[in-house]
């Protein structure tokens, strides 16, 4: 049904860059432990248990990166992961960046999926600081079927960035 559940990926931000810290990045290069989990799933004002959810959620995760550089700066990076993961339904319109906190804003569809019109809001939070990342991704969703029955249905995901060492020699 809907993929925007997905949008956990879009957390999963930074890629494995080069051996030597960035100096432009607040977080620095180092071993590195990311949590990502659904910190809220609501259909029509109602709180929803994962399992009873009516598509497919992405698991909550823990990994470590050794010789990693988080980074939630880079908007490219953001719509092209988001893209990649929403079949194109959200697009983040720009990033707002003050004193290591980050935000932005943008829209979601409209896309036909399963004879249903879905339109939307996304909203990025997320800080950045030298030991530690992190951000949240929300959306609103407006989910019409054929017959016009309409649902609103909001997830957010949080992904935790802590530093646990340096890189391994």
């Amino acid at each position: 049904m809907i993929r925007y559940a997905s949008l956990a990926s879009l957390l999963l931000l930074a890629a494995c860059g080069p051996s030597i810290d960035n100096p432009s990045n607040l977080p620095k290069l180092g071993k590195w432990e990311r949590e990502s989990k659904l910190v809220a799933l609501v259909a029509n004002d109602v709180w929803i248990d994962r399992k009873d959810a009516p598509f497919q959620l992405p698991p909550d995760q823990t990994e470590v990166k050794d010789c990693f550089e988080p980074t939630l700066k880079s908007q490219r990076e953001i719509n092209r992961d988001m893209l990649a993961n929403t079949d194109q339904m959200c697009r983040l319109e720009g990033l707002e960046q003050k004193g290591g906190l980050i935000t932005s804003t943008g829209t979601c569809g409209p896309t036909e999926k399963s004879g249903m019109t879905i339109t939307g809001t996304i909203e990025f939070n997320g800080v950045e600081r030298e030991n530690y990342a992190d951000a949240t991704v929300s959306v609103l969703m407006h989910v019409k079927g054929r017959e016009g029955s309409s649902e609103r249905v909001r997830a957010a995901y949080s992904t935790k960035w802590r530093r646990i060492g340096d890189c391994r020699s």
